[in-house]
């Protein structure tokens, strides 16, 4: 490790479990990557159509669905909730008021991998298409790693002890290259106003 002092460095040994820390801790770097951007990516498809004051009537039925989803979550038990969603949706439509999607019902729950996100870009209607990195094959290694940390299944200097530098290299380079393209295709989604009918 080199340490800056005064005009050149300083040189000092690294233990080498906390050299595999450090790497194990790249996987649960790379994953909050890609859950937080997607998770941005889709908010970011909230705002607009907000802004634009679109109404259920005019997303698309994909966006139509998504919104109910959020609206009638299959875990509401009581009815008088559901009562109260319902007239509150039916207002909502009838007055052609502005829809507003919460950006608090996204939930990853840790399990965003290439086909998770090829599963959101279904949902919400914008392109899964990606080039040259194999549709993001790298993310699964990524999830499954950081779930094994998060979960206690691995310590990280299990997780850490078997990657290359040069692997976690390739596997940033898919990622961030992965996702890039994906918040690509989301933002020309929101340029074409995709979302509207």
């Amino acid at each position: 490790l080199k340490i800056p002092r005064g005009q050149g460095y300083r040189t000092a040994e690294v233990e080498e479990d906390l050299v595999k820390i450090l790497k194990a801790n790249a996987y649960l770097l790379l994953y909050n990557l890609v859950e937080s951007s997607i998770r941005a990516g889709l908010i970011e498809i909230y705002d607009t159509i907000h802004a634009a004051g679109l109404s259920f009537d005019d997303l698309t039925s994909e966006l139509q669905i998504v919104l109910l989803q959020d609206l009638f979550p299959p875990d509401v038990a009581q009815v008088e909730g559901i009562a109260q969603r319902v007239h509150e949706f039916v207002r909502q439509t009838v007055k052609e008021e502005a829809v507003q999607f919460d950006p608090q019902k996204i939930k990853f729950a840790g399990n965003v991998d290439a086909r998770k996100v090829r599963h959101i870009c279904e949902e919400y209607g914008f392109s899964s298409k990606t080039r040259n990195i194999r549709g993001g094959d790298r993310l699964v290694e990524v999830k499954r790693e950081r779930n094994y940390l998060a979960h206690g299944l691995k310590s990280f200097v299990e997780s850490g002890r078997d990657v290359t530098y040069q692997d976690l290299d390739q596997i940033k380079r898919q990622v961030v290259s992965y996702v890039r393209q994906i918040l690509n295709n989301i933002q020309r989604f929101i340029n074409a106003k995709r979302y509207a009918v």
